[in-house]
């Protein structure tokens, strides 16, 4: 897409609308598991505290308070078993976090020495990682597709082509002030049938057709909207006027036309300022911030030229060869 600008060099005429005619045909628990082999991951396994003597420390520890009648933090550990960890890892991994942090056991019960605590879930953390890495599970994920920003940036990358997805992609779900979280993506035929509307537009604006007609579009502004600030967009040293970023759809020789509000009596709005101050105008045309053509605004236009009968208020460019984008 390229930025073009109608702006006004001088005092107080105001654009109605510009047209762009094409005109010649187009060109849990964060740790990484290492890959390790069957005959590894049991050596690891059996490293450490013994089963022995891990029921011993949880027994001597810890189930006092995590009984199945007290369930101190809501976990009970009255039926912990060292050998069946692996079919409780959710268990495990709650006491390996408080071990680690040094929260269990609590400041003011019996404690085993800093070692022991150490040597313990170290030795929980290898019983469980070589079983995961016997059998690699990565879980589940939902369907991830792209939404309107990534899918319209992907065009860009891929293609060099700017395209609004917004004209054929509904909006995307947001969750939590997110909208490209997986679970909330629904994939819905309409929306299915919004991609393969997109992908035909878009692959027809990358390959071209020589043998495609002209096309025009219409961009305006109100009649009373202020002409005496800059317009965003506009280069420095003009005011008024108009800046849209339109698609190009092929390398051409286009024709940009500015026609002009006029008064009741058919004369050009704001001419009666213009003949006061014996002031001129003129409009400057630009694509992508250089200048392409300058248009001279003249108090005596009319809606009807005396001369040719036609529309007076309109002004046009000479053909400006534009490349597609």
């Amino acid at each position: 897409m390229k930025t073009f600008v109608i702006a006004s060099l001088a005092t107080s005429i105001v654009a109605l609308g510009i047209a762009a005619d094409q005109t010649t045909a187009p060109t849990g628990r964060p740790r990484t598991a290492t890959p390790t082999s069957p005959k590894l991951a049991t050596a690891h396994a059996s490293a450490g505290l013994s089963i022995e003597s891990q029921n011993q420390l949880v027994g001597q520890y810890c189930a006092t308070c995590h009984s199945d009648k007290t369930r101190a933090g809501g976990l009970s550990l009255a039926a912990f078993d060292a050998a069946k960890v692996v079919e409780n890892a959710n268990v495990a991994e709650k006491m390996i976090r408080k071990l680690r942090a040094g929260m269990m056991p609590p400041p003011q019960a019996r404690r085993p020495d800093a070692a022991t605590i150490q040597s313990f879930y170290e030795t929980l953390e290898n019983t469980i990682d070589a079983a995961a890495a016997l059998k690699p599970n990565p879980g589940w994920r939902p369907f991830q597709r792209l939404n309107r920003a990534e899918y319209q940036r992907a065009v860009r990358d891929l293609l060099g082509i700017d395209v609004d997805v917004t004209a054929y992609l509904p909006p995307d779900t947001v969750s939590s002030g997110f909208d490209n979280v997986a679970d909330e993506q629904t994939f819905s035929p309409a929306l299915l049938e919004g991609y393969l509307r997109a992908a035909s537009q878009i692959s027809r604006l990358a390959v071209g057709d020589r043998n495609a007609s002209a096309t025009s579009a219409t961009y305006k502004i109100g009649r009373f909207g202020s002409q005496m600030r800059q317009v965003d967009g506009a280069p420095i040293g003009t005011r008024g006027g108009i800046s849209v970023v339109h698609l190009f759809p092929a390398d051409g020789d286009y024709v940009i036309k500015a026609s002009m509000h006029y008064e009741p009596l058919g004369g050009i709005f704001g001419r009666y300022s213009m003949l006061t101050m014996n002031i001129g105008e003129q409009l400057e045309v630009s694509i992508n911030g250089e200048r392409v053509a300058l248009l001279d605004v003249k108090p005596n236009m009319s809606e009807t030229d005396q001369q040719t009968g036609q529309n007076g208020l309109e002004l046009k460019t000479d053909p400006i060869h534009i490349k597609a984008g």
